[in-house]
């Protein structure tokens, strides 16, 4: 047909197209519009993202501050240290020891840069690194370069810090190099630190405290101001915005726009729970923007693809149903030159029925004289010599006098084809007919055709040819039909051949070896093969040893996914590309494997979840692909129920510390005796991850609520200290007024109240 047919009268495609445009196009501009929606709030978005981001690592930061006030805590209430803070004089072996113990507490937290602690009473300055008698010699070692003198340090030093521990960040000058630090000073004792017995000493790593903003600074080209309480700058990363970051906005919402100079930039206000601190940072609008400018600019281009894309598909469909009219018109033999031009309507189709009625008229006569053709008396004779069911030679000939059948030719051959399809024509005679038409085209041999089932059909070749040269032929003639009727009816054949022979009693066993062909190319996907003396040799045997299904039932167990595929992929190896099996070879392996897997399946799930897998209708690569699948459920099941049997170790755990939370010497490694665990990390890992906290803190806590509930009249303070663990009144103090915010007098006076 040509193509100006297809396009023959403009309102008649303008009529086709209405329809698809109307389904299509209005679906696309509502989508359009919600586009637009979406790109104006995207800004407000990505925005509040990143406060949400900033937040976050103020938050990391002030874990980070509460570690080291933690250890300051801890050093304050060591004992060991108390001979260092209260006697004038040191002997050098004493104060070695003070210096050694002092080096174990920050180990494994990088943002302390150095610790010390000062005696006042003896003037005495401990390090990590050195034993300091007059604190002016350590200052030239480590110091502050700002307007400082050892005097003036040394003064500093001994009045320590009352009032706030955190100093001011400065440059400090240590071994040639300038590093920014954040110096954190606590008076000891830290209960009374007017008393004033010395000083502890941290400098925190200002850079690695704000490396959590490095990169949004960055690329943000921004700067950050952190402020205290009473306004005092803490920390900075930047000089440029230092005027505009001290007038603070309460009134905002936690970013704003602001203009600073030719500069246009989004100020985002922070403030920390832990230590109150005002966080101010500034970021470039240009780098807040440029993401979300991007998927805006992507969201545009895809809908116009989309849009464009719609259209596309209108016009597509359109062209192929005009041009299907057309081809109607010309099979039913109607001349279409003015044919629409006057009868078209909505439903083209419609004024078409009558010819259509016609055909099928005429297709009914010519199924009636099929009919008549004598197919049932040929199908009679072909299932007796394909199947067998020769009772003695009188059978056959009586049988084949009824039918068309005659052999002019002495030898036959068996021809399988099998399709991945069903076939794309109505009734099992159409199918005969149309690969009768096929098959003598390329084999151009006589040929009986037999339907076995919808997807195989059995072709019997009457020839008389020399073997070889007749198979090579074959060869050729079913290379070219199977491409031919793939590339016309899109149908994938698989073809198998059988043995030649010159007795028709042997025409059975020549369909058996062509169906073992079928078989063989079905389940290996070797397509090259179409003879059966070209099948691999059945008695290789296929290697899949004792040994190896114990080793897979093992790892499986253990949850071992990795090592599990290592070994079904050695099997694999061994079987597919090192030997040459035959089907029923490759068919006996697949089931002893599934036995395997039906094994792990009772081991670990019973009966009741033991589905067998149905091994008809597959291939080696799909196979081992169901394998692959089972075992990585299996393995991850196994691992959720060990999960499972964890928690309820670690329900355990808990109800023990309820329990001996009043034993002073409760620990992990009392746990781990408890338990028979004899990994300690592992007991702390699960607190971590089951109550977002570590042991010691949940330990604490437990005792501070029951230590509120014995608070009355009755009870003094160091008798509940110790009925909930506490050896000390002092650190019960310490622990209650951290926890509570209040101490044990005041809690107690205002529940009496």
């Amino acid at each position: 047909m040509k193509r100006g047919n297809i396009f023959r009268m403009d309102k008649n495609f303008i009529g086709l197209i209405i329809p698809y445009a109307s389904v299509l196009l209005i679906p696309i501009l509502i989508w359009l519009i919600s586009n637009v929606y979406v790109i104006h709030n995207n800004e407000e978005k990505w925005i509040s993202l990143l406060a949400n981001n900033i937040e976050n690592n103020i938050r990391v930061i002030d874990g980070d501050i509460e570690r080291v006030e933690d250890m300051v805590d801890s050093i304050s209430q060591n004992t060991n240290f108390s001979k260092f803070f209260s006697d004038e004089k040191l002997t050098y072996e004493e104060s070695v020891g003070v210096q050694k113990l002092l080096s174990s507490y920050p180990a494994e937290n990088e943002l302390i840069d150095h610790l010390y602690i000062y005696s006042r009473k003896s003037g005495l300055l401990i390090t990590l690194d050195g034993i300091y008698y007059d604190a002016k010699d350590y200052y030239e070692t480590r110091r502050p370069i700002q307007g400082y003198t050892p005097e003036s340090w040394e003064e500093e030093l001994a009045l320590g810090a009352p009032k706030g521990a955190y100093g001011k960040q400065q440059e400090y000058l240590v071994d040639n190099r300038n590093i920014a630090i954040l110096p954190y000073r606590r008076n000891v004792p830290i209960y009374n630190p007017t008393k004033n017995d010395g000083t502890i000493t941290t400098l925190i790593r200002a850079e690695e405290l704000t490396s959590y903003f490095d990169l949004l600074l960055e690329k943000g080209k921004g700067e950050l101001y952190v402020y205290n309480t009473v306004g005092d700058l803490v920390l900075k990363k930047g000089d440029k915005y230092k005027d505009e970051s001290i007038l603070y906005h309460a009134d905002s919402k936690g970013y704003q726009k602001a203009k600073i100079g030719p500069d246009q930039m989004y100020r985002f206000d922070m403030t920390s729970a832990q230590n109150k601190w005002r966080y101010t940072l500034f970021v470039n609008q240009e780098y807040v923007l440029s993401e979300v400018s991007r998927f805006n600019t992507l969201l545009n281009t895809i809908s116009i693809l989309a849009f464009l894309l719609g259209m596309c598909i209108c016009l597509y469909f359109t062209y192929k149903k005009n041009k299907a009219c057309f081809q109607v018109i010309k099979l039913l033999g109607i001349d279409g030159s003015d044919f629409f031009s006057t009868k078209l309507k909505t439903n083209e189709f419609e004024i078409l029925q009558p010819y259509l009625g016609q055909v099928l008229d005429e297709n009914t006569a010519l199924k009636d004289n099929v009919k008549k053709m004598g197919e049932v008396a040929d199908y009679k004779a072909l299932h007796m010599l394909f199947y067998g069911d020769i009772a003695n030679e009188n059978d056959i000939h009586s049988v084949m006098k009824e039918s068309n059948l005659s052999f002019t030719q002495k030898k036959f051959m068996v021809l399988v084809l099998r399709s991945k399809a069903i076939y794309n024509l109505e009734g099992e005679k159409n199918k005969k007919m149309f690969f009768i038409n096929t098959l003598e085209e390329y084999i151009q041999r006589k040929i009986y055709v037999y339907i076995a089932d919808a997807k195989t059909m059995i072709v019997l070749i009457n020839f008389d040819e020399e073997e070889d040269a007749f198979c090579e032929q074959l060869r050729g003639s079913c290379a070219k039909m199977n491409t031919d009727i793939f590339f016309h009816y899109r149908m994938e054949v698989i073809l198998g051949a059988g043995t030649v022979t010159e007795s028709v009693y042997e025409i059975s066993e020549s369909l058996k070896q062509a169906m073992r062909v079928i078989s063989y190319k079905s389940l290996t996907g070797q397509m090259e093969i179409l003879f059966s003396k070209e099948l691999p040799d059945e008695k290789t045997m296929y290697y899949y040893p004792i040994e190896l299904e114990d080793k897979i039932i093992k790892n499986i167990s253990c949850g071992n996914w990795e090592e599990t595929m290592r070994i079904f992929d050695i099997v694999y190896e061994e079987n597919i590309n090192n030997r040459a099996l035959s089907g029923e070879q490759l068919e006996e392996l697949i089931r002893e494997i599934n036995s395997s897997l039906n094994k792990v399946r009772q081991l670990f799930f019973g009966d009741d979840e033991c589905i067998d897998y149905k091994t008809i209708g597959f291939t080696v690569k799909s196979f081992f692909e169901y394998v692959h699948d089972f075992v990585f459920a299996t393995c991850e099941s196994i691992k959720a129920l060990d999960e499972n049997a964890q928690s309820e170790k670690f329900k355990s755990m808990i109800a023990y510390i309820h329990e001996h939370y009043s034993d002073y010497d409760l620990s992990l490694t009392t746990l781990a005796k408890v338990f028979g665990l004899n990994d300690i990390t592992y007991i702390s890992k699960q607190f971590k991850k089951m109550t977002n906290e570590n042991f010691s803190s949940y330990l604490e806590r437990i005792r501070i609520e029951k230590a509120c509930e014995m608070l009355d009249g009755k009870n003094q303070v160091k008798e509940i200290a110790e009925q909930v663990g506490y050896l000390s009144d002092v650190s019960f103090r310490r622990a209650f007024k951290k926890r509570i915010g209040l101490s044990p007098r005041d809690y107690k006076n205002n529940k009496n109240a």
